[in-house]
C-alpha cells in the first residue's frame, strides 16, 4: 500500500512535488499512461518496445513489475533532474555564512634574546604545534628563522607557497568553476552539484555554503585561497 513520502522542491521555481513510497496502484492500472503522465519517459519508451514486441500478452507481468518499483522510479527521476528534499531548500536559501579570516602570524615580531638552552625548548615546542596542526609549514618556517636569530624566514622550501597572491591573481587562477573546486578540495571542502548552476560548498568547519553562480562560487574559492592551508587541507 502507498503512503505518502518526501516533497520535492523544483529547484528554481520552487513548485512542490508529491512522491510515494510502496506499492503503486496508479502504475498497476493505469501502466504506460502512468509512465508518461509522471514523466518517466524512458521507461513509457521500453514499456512501449515491450508491449508491441508481445503483441500486449506482456503487459499484466510489467505493470505489476512497475507496480513495486513505480514510485520509487518516479522520485529517482526528479532527484536526477535537481529536485531538492525540504532540508536541502531551506539550507539553500539561508544567507551564505562569511568565512572567519585565519589569525595570521606577526612576521616582524621578534622573540627577545634567549640562550641556546631556551631556544631548543622553544623549537621542540614548536615542532609539537606543527605536528598537531596549530601551525602551518610556512608559519613553522618563519618563527624557526626568528629564534634562530637569522631575522627573516629563508627561501620557501619545495612545496611550500610562498608570499601571498593579490586578488588579481587569484581571480585569473580562479577563472572556470573546475579551478575553483580543485582549490576548495585541496583546502579541506567537500563541492557537489545538485544543479547545473548551483554549487553546494561543505566548509572543514562543517558549515556548508550554496554558490548559485560561477561568480559566487568564485567568491567563495578566492577567500579561502587568501588564507594559509592547513597541513591536515593539504
Amino acid at each position: 500500500m502507498s503512503i505518502q513520502g518526501e516533497v520535492l522542491r523544483h529547484p528554481i521555481n520552487g513548485t512542490t512535488e508529491e512522491t510515494w513510497d510502496g506499492f503503486s496502484w496508479p502504475a498497476l492500472f493505469f501502466g504506460v499512461i502512468w509512465l508518461l503522465v509522471k514523466g518517466l519517459y524512458g521507461h513509457f519508451l521500453i514499456n512501449l518496445v515491450v508491449l508491441v514486441l508481445s503483441a500486449g500478452f506482456a503487459a499484466p507481468i510489467v505493470w505489476i513489475i512497475y507496480g513495486f518499483i513505480g514510485n520509487g522510479a518516479h522520485k529517482s527521476s526528479l532527484l536526477k533532474k535537481g529536485y531538492f528534499t525540504n532540508n536541502q531548500w531551506d539550507a539553500r536559501n539561508r544567507p551564505v555564512p562569511a568565512v572567519q579570516p585565519v589569525p595570521q602570524v606577526n612576521a616582524n615580531a621578534r622573540p627577545p634574546a634567549a640562550t641556546p638552552v631556551l631556544v631548543a625548548d622553544a623549537l621542540e615546542k614548536l615542532g609539537a604545534l606543527l605536528d598537531k596542526g596549530h601551525l602551518t609549514r610556512e608559519e613553522f618556517i618563519e618563527q624557526k628563522a626568528q629564534l634562530l636569530g637569522k631575522g627573516s624566514a629563508p627561501p620557501s622550501e619545495p612545496g611550500v607557497a610562498g608570499e601571498p597572491r593579490n586578488h588579481t591573481q587569484l581571480v585569473a587562477e580562479l577563472a572556470t568553476p573546475e579551478k575553483c573546486k580543485a582549490m576548495l578540495i585541496s583546502h579541506g571542502c567537500r563541492v557537489s552539484q545538485p544543479t547545473e548552476y548551483v554549487w553546494e560548498v561543505l566548509q572543514p568547519s562543517g558549515v556548508t555554503a550554496f554558490a548559485r553562480s560561477p561568480e559566487a562560487l568564485q567568491a567563495i574559492a578566492i577567500q579561502f585561497a587568501s588564507q594559509p592551508r592547513s597541513p591536515r587541507a593539504a
